[in-house]
């Protein structure tokens, strides 16, 4: 069960018994959502990446890009006049 694609065909058959048939997912799938979700609660990125296995820290700044609310948070104003 260590092979990817023995994960891979589990968790097709559990998404297709509960009836989603039009989304391909997997194990990337998954953690993607698991990631995005302990971002949006405010978790820290070291323990995102604890929880997820990474080996190092900066492989879970891919997950950044997931939480659009915060991002438009970190934008600057335009000065007037400026278009």
């Amino acid at each position: 069960m260590a092979e990817h694609a023995s994960i891979y065909v589990i968790i097709n058959k559990v998404f297709r018994a509960s009836g989603v048939e039009d989304v391909k997912v997997g194990s990337r799938a998954l953690r993607y959502n698991a990631a995005s979700k302990l971002l949006q609660a405010g978790t820290a990125l070291p323990t995102i990446s604890v929880i997820l296995g990474h080996a190092h820290n900066d492989s879970t700044n891919v997950y950044l890009n997931a939480d659009t609310e915060r991002l438009r948070g970190c934008v600057l104003p335009l000065p007037e006049g400026v278009r």
